[in-house]
């Protein structure tokens, strides 16, 4: 199987570059990756786990597959 593309293949934290609280906006912007990594790993999953075979029996269009692998 081919690597992940980006972001997929970076899992590991990110280290912060500052100590304290964090702020309003860093709060935001993780619960924001946060959902990102959910949906890329969803759609991710889906391409590894079906092909278009499977969407076109399952009554699904014939561009599903592509739609999905595009996203």
């Amino acid at each position: 199987m081919a690597p992940r593309p980006l972001p997929g293949n970076i899992t590991g934290a990110i280290p912060s570059t500052s100590s304290g609280e964090p702020g309003a906006d860093d709060l935001l912007f993780q619960n924001l990756l946060s959902a990102e990594w959910i949906i890329f790993s969803f759609y991710q999953a889906g391409v590894e786990t079906f092909n278009a075979a499977d969407f076109v029996e399952a009554g699904f269009p014939n561009t599903t597959y592509e739609r999905i692998q595009q996203i």
